[in-house]
């Protein structure tokens, strides 16, 4: 059994005490996500890690990816707008817009700041006027 599956058995009073108060509940181990994050910083591979916020949101997990050195990935103006809201002074380097339905809006929030764009089809950027 690893340490990953078994973190929870030390907790399993208080995890079930949590449940009966309010429940569906979502609940993470910080020192697995530290684990996570500096193993997979670790990779001499990989060049950039972009944590995909859109996945999971939750604020905590979102700095803690950012700490650990992770860029975010994000899928709309909005959703840049509330990381940068959230995490003041975040450069551009550090994220990646990944667009699922772009509207014109978006690409020029994520060009304007120098955010790093994944382009899957040409098409949705050609009449962008930058």
């Amino acid at each position: 059994m690893t340490v990953h599956s078994a973190w929870w058995r030390v907790r399993r009073d208080e995890l079930l005490a949590v449940a009966r108060e309010r429940c569906p509940v979502c609940v993470y181990n910080e020192e697995i996500i530290n684990e996570i994050f500096f193993d997979m910083l670790s990779v001499e591979a990989i060049v950039r890690l972009f944590y995909p916020v859109p996945i999971n949101p939750y604020l905590a997990i979102v700095r803690k990816a950012h700490e650990m050195g992770a860029g975010l990935q994000y899928t709309s103006s909005a959703e840049g707008k509330r990381l940068l809201d959230h995490i003041p002074g975040l450069a551009s380097q550090r994220l990646l817009f990944s667009p699922e339905a772009p509207s014109q809006e978006d690409y020029t929030f994520a060009f304007d700041r120098g955010d790093w764009v994944l382009v899957d089809d040409p098409a949705h950027i050609s009449a962008y006027p930058g």
